[in-house]
């Protein structure tokens, strides 16, 4: 059995916030804000200078190491998009979005954060 007279009225504009609910039009207006200034990404890398001997004493896992041949391939220094798009050119495999391996392994290739504080780093700001 069911009960056609409903208790909650359906969705209008109280004048508060103006939603895809209650006026359609507005899908095309909301989105995500652009990326600051100092945001990972928009910083350019470069390989550590030492690199070479990290990577020997302190071995990486393949989508990490991936990022760093990535980079390698550009010649030493690039921005994070160009990393991303530069991993098609390497033996890189994954089921999660190519953003998602960079957020995670960022702290740990540039020695940030309170894990990774005063480690090696494999990648230095330019």
């Amino acid at each position: 059995m069911t009960n056609t007279k409903s208790k909650v009225a359906v969705p209008t504009n109280n004048g508060k916030a103006d939603t895809p609910t209650t006026n359609p039009n507005t899908v095309n207006r909301m989105g995500i804000p652009a990326p600051s200034k100092g945001s990972s990404a928009n910083i350019k890398v470069s390989l550590a200078p030492n690199v070479l001997d990290v990577l020997t004493n302190n071995p990486l896992p393949p989508q990490a190491h991936c990022l760093l041949l990535a980079l390698d391939n550009l010649g030493g220094t690039a921005s994070k998009a160009e990393i991303l798009k530069e991993l098609d050119n390497t033996p890189f495999s994954s089921t999660q979005s190519k953003d998602r391996i960079w957020a995670f392994y960022r702290q740990r290739l540039m020695a940030e954060g309170k894990a990774y504080g005063g480690a090696n780093p494999y990648l230095v700001k330019a």
